[in-house]
């Protein structure tokens, strides 16, 4: 998320505690990190009614780091807490990957795009951060891991210090019933298991390497992509303090590690047209994991695009829609006989939604065949232009649907006037599942979009 301050006093339900503001970049538009400490107040966290379940959740909840970050220029600023600010937010609503891709883009092009750790504060005031993967509590505070806070593996106060560390490590103790743990790193090319703290065989190891080695090799099946297969501390490094580690020694038989692409040519600034390449071949060596302890497999869902030609076509989609237990994922809305609509279907409904359909006259085509398989193709024509890209403008209501409850409608309502959305590509050829090679010309164009606002913003004082 991008964006500015929040008033704690605009919520009376939440208690607000800054922690820290930092400075990053020299351009005309800087970057400030803020991040901050929110307690939910506990008589509204838990009610009566809740289950014992509801209860430990919302109880874990009550302490919950957020991080934000804000854009701001000299010139726009008027110093102290309430400064004019614009709110630019990315991701609420999953799917939308795009989204989120083009928000870390934005980020990334002013600041931290190599840094390793956290963000969190130290006992030193000029170093920032742990390495979250040095703050388990496995063998914490043994090789491979400092205790100086201006190192790069610093490995924190205490195990599990870290919110995100012990929300995870929470969450998965709670759950009881995890099977497998992949933790997916990069660089090197290297398919890991226990133990990273120390150099002896885990009890599990001919297994575990035997499973290691038909993953690299199902991964190896797509592009010819080499991975070494071992310990972590034979095959990388000495690591105490691991997830890896911490999750097999909590009873994860099946506890692995990736460091993806590539050998070091590269290395952390992996070219974007090699995402999809990457994230293709890392599919089956994953899947593998998952089939040889859950027996899960992918199945073949597509996406139907139907052309509603009556009113009735369109109350027949409607309820469709509302058939929660149908599993079908509407893409697009059944609002006008102009606009099709694109649904999602699972593998297991294909035959009976289609005849569905046919019964009721309803005209479709399939416009993706294998959902999985389009995730991780990368079959598609380099953009011609960077700024061809063709965006309708209007309301919200008149140029996609009615909705009420929108967070754009609420801002402005209280008085933030310059409130606008953004639905980036595309039209519907690919849907949310837009190539990754897409990301970067997306980000460049919504940037330019983005910075015409705040300028007008800016120069447009109200």
């Amino acid at each position: 998320m991008v964006g500015t301050d929040v008033d704690s006093g605009s919520d009376p339900e939440m208690e607000d505690d800054r922690i820290e503001e930092d400075s990053g970049g020299n351009s005309s538009l800087g970057w400030n990190i803020v991040k901050t400490k929110k307690r939910k107040k506990s008589r509204d966290l838990i009610s009566d009614s809740e289950s014992d379940k509801g209860s430990q959740l919302a109880q874990r909840k009550k302490k919950e780091y957020k991080v934000m970050v804000k854009f701001a220029t000299e010139s726009f600023s008027t110093g102290g807490e309430k400064r004019p600010a614009i709110w630019i937010d990315a991701g609420i609503h999953a799917r939308e990957w795009i989204s989120h891709a083009t928000a870390v883009w934005l980020a990334d092009r002013e600041f931290y795009r190599l840094w390793r750790k956290s963000r969190s504060a130290t006992s030193n005031p000029k170093c920032h951060g742990v390495d979250l993967n040095r703050n388990w509590d496995a063998e914490f505070g043994g090789p491979g891991a400092s205790d100086d806070p201006c190192a790069e593996d610093y490995r924190g106060p205490s195990a599990q210090s870290e919110i995100e560390v012990k929300n995870i490590a929470d969450f998965i103790m709670s759950h009881g019933n995890f099977k497998s743990y992949m933790t997916l790193h990069s660089y090197m090319q290297l398919l890991m298991y226990p133990y990273g703290y120390s150099g002896t065989d885990a009890p599990d190891r001919t297994e575990l390497h035997d499973v290691a080695l038909r993953a690299s090799k199902a991964l190896n099946s797509w592009h010819g992509t080499i991975y070494k297969v071992g310990s972590i501390f034979h095959i990388i490094e000495p690591a105490s303090g691991a997830s890896v580690d911490w999750a097999y020694l909590r009873g994860i038989k099946y506890s692995f590690a990736f460091e993806l692409r590539d050998t070091g040519e590269y290395g952390f600034l992996l070219p974007a047209d090699q995402i999809v390449s990457t994230a293709r071949e890392t599919c089956p060596a994953l899947s593998l994991y998952v089939a040889h302890r859950v027996g899960f497999t992918i199945e073949r869902d597509q996406v139907l695009r139907i052309n509603a030609e009556s009113e009735d076509h369109i109350q027949i989609l409607k309820k469709l829609k509302r058939d929660v237990d149908s599993g079908l994922d509407f893409w697009t809305h059944a609002i006008s006989t102009e606009r099709p609509v694109d649904i999602r279907v699972p593998h297991s409904s294909l035959y009976a939604v289609k005849d569905f359909l046919k019964k009721n006259t309803i005209p479709l085509t399939v416009i993706i065949n294998n959902v999985q398989v389009t995730v991780g193709t990368a079959a598609i024509k380099e953009l011609t232009s960077l700024y061809n890209t063709r965006y309708q403008v209007g309301s919200i209501c008149k140029i996609i649907y009615q909705a009420s409850g929108g967070s754009i409608d609420w801002t402005y309502n209280i008085g933030i006037k310059y409130s606008f959305a953004f639905e980036l590509r595309d039209t519907g050829y690919y849907g949310f599942l837009l190539p990754a090679n897409q990301i970067i010309p997306t980000a460049e164009e919504t940037w330019f979009g983005l910075k015409y606002i705040m300028e007008y913003v800016r120069n447009h004082p109200y």
